[in-house]
């Protein structure tokens, strides 16, 4: 599936646009898996909020994993994300995101099916430990409170086609 056929909730695009100002600040020429985390990181509100009240991250550590994979790593996907150059990397963590929403019938790309994609990634192997990737799988899995109105709410165009 191409990038551009992805379909993201609002939290997701927020997350991207911050992933890009953090690949600007770390001066990299793509943006890779640890922009997107990074943009997670900085996104605080929803399921993300708490999940990061929880988690101790070492920002610094994170910034120079994405110069490292910057300087390790100059194989575009010649898929653009937002009008930016993205990593094989990334394409692979959206692909798996991607798994994450079709196996929960889902329509929407969410910062769950991201996140799970990103914390289980080989490339976190070193930047977070077992217990801080359980704690965020437990944050995002956990039930809440979801009283809501859907008196206004529409369906996707294409939710509703066979």
């Amino acid at each position: 599936m191409s990038v551009k056929e992805w379909r993201y909730t609002d939290r997701v695009q927020r997350i991207i646009r911050l992933a890009e100002k953090e690949r600007v600040m770390t001066e990299c020429q793509l943006l890779n898996p640890f922009h997107l985390l990074l943009g997670s990181v900085n996104e605080r509100s929803g399921a993300l909020a708490e999940v990061f009240l929880t988690c101790d991250f070492d920002l610094i550590h994170l910034r120079n994993g994405s110069k490292l994979l910057d300087d390790m790593s100059k194989k575009p996907s010649n898929d653009y994300e937002e009008g930016v150059l993205i990593t094989k990397d990334v394409h692979q963590i959206f692909d798996e995101a991607v798994k994450y929403m079709e196996r929960y019938h889902q329509v929407f790309l969410n910062e769950g099916h991201l996140l799970k994609a990103l914390i289980f990634s080989a490339l976190f192997d070193n930047f977070l430990s077992d217990e801080t990737r359980s704690i965020i799988v437990r944050n995002l899995s956990k039930p809440r409170d979801m009283i809501t109105s859907l008196r206004e709410y529409q369906f996707p165009d294409n939710y509703l086609k066979t």
